[in-house]
Formats: structure tokens, sequence, C-alpha cells
């Protein structure tokens, strides 16, 4: 299964591959992988690559997820 091949270098392109197709359940598990390990993923090439519509959806959507502690 995908799920078992995830990484921290290819979570942001299934992200916004799932995110392509409708894929509900593998985007909301990248989604919380990525969450696990944000500063990591958010140092990838394809994090870098993720396009600004998706990169924005998915910092809002981290933000609800309370990611961002102050």
């Amino acid at each position: 299964m995908i799920k078992r091949g995830i990484t921290v270098a290819n979570v942001a392109y299934l992200y916004s591959i799932a995110i392509e197709y409708n894929a509900e359940e593998l985007e909301e598990f990248c989604f919380k992988f990525a969450l696990n390990h944000m500063t990591a993923v958010t140092q990838t090439e394809n994090f870098a690559k993720l396009d600004e519509n998706t990169v924005k959806t998915f910092i809002i959507k981290a933000g609800k997820a309370g990611v961002f502690k102050t």
C-alpha cells in the first residue's frame, strides 16, 4: 500500500497528488504524517516544489491542528 512507502522526502509530493485526485484518505494520512515531521518535511525539495495554493492550504490546516504553538 502507498502509505507504507511514505517518507519525509516524498510526503509533500504524495499530499499534492492526493489533493489533485481527491484521494481524501491518502491526503489526510499524508497531512498527519507531515505534521509529525513538520520541520524535516518543510525542508525537502518536494515541499519547495508545491504550488502556492497547496502550501497556503497546508499551512492554514496545520495551524488549525495546533502545530504552531505560541
